[in-house]
């Protein structure tokens, strides 16, 4: 892929680390994130814990620019994902919010939404390939998107993220509005794509036992800091 107009080897950024540097943001004059620094390693489930209002999700948003820092950098490997095309980062950096969006339609063309946006090439093998990878039935790519349950459109969410091959995927509260039993479907599906497709997770969660589940490594914000803390921590 290119990264302005610089040939750059995907494979080699997938095994890149991520760098959060002095990240700063203020919302409404208010201070959310206040000179946050971390890493985050190839291979890695890092999960972000955290009290209601404590700036989960806006952090998740600067690190794909859906929100831009007032101060601070981000690098993925050596790219400074400021200083970049925003669509570029989005791609490398994919965030798949708390309550599913699904689009007009089937659940192929949302799965087709962002391929073709982006000018990505993606066969019917592959998306049959995707819904199998997601739990879901192929059969499910002819049904109307809208009428899935909630843990069905989840994972196509998920699905649709995976079609565009990001480096990192930003999972913001994934499981909140599902039941136990659709929890533990997605938290086992979040493990096997780690662990046999090497994906890269960043995710939000309020549930610290559900951070102790999944965590590679745990870090806990609050009042606009980020501290990385040990699972014996968790409470």
């Amino acid at each position: 892929m290119h990264i302005n107009e610089i040939e750059v080897d995907y494979e080699q950024l997938k095994r890149s680390k991520l760098r959060v540097i002095n990240l700063y943001k203020k919302l409404g004059g208010v201070e959310i994130i206040n000179r946050v620094s971390f890493e985050v390693y190839p291979g890695e489930i890092f999960v972000i814990t955290g009290p209601s209002g404590s700036g989960k999700t806006t952090l998740l948003k600067l690190l794909n620019r859906l929100l831009e820092p007032d101060d601070g950098k981000v690098f993925l490997g050596n790219i400074d994902l400021l200083s970049i095309d925003v669509l570029t980062v989005r791609r490398l950096i994919c965030y798949v919010p708390q309550i599913p969006v699904m689009f007009e339609g089937t659940v192929r063309e949302n799965l087709m939404f962002a391929p073709r946006y982006l000018n990505i090439p993606v066969s019917e093998e592959s998306l049959r390939e995707i819904m199998t990878d997601v739990g879901l039935n192929p059969s499910y790519l002819d049904k109307i998107a809208e009428t899935l349950s909630v843990g069905e459109k989840q994972r196509v969410a998920l699905a649709r993220a995976l079609l565009i091959k990001p480096v990192y995927l930003l999972l913001d509260e994934p499981t909140a509005h599902l039941d136990p039993e659709n929890t533990r479907i997605l938290e086992d599906l979040i493990l096997e794509l780690n662990r046999t497709r090497g994906v890269n997770f960043i995710i939000v969660s309020h549930d610290t036992a559900q951070a102790k589940r999944l965590g590679t490594r745990i870090a806990r914000l609050e009042n606009g800091q980020l501290s990385i803390i040990g699972r014996e921590k968790i409470e």
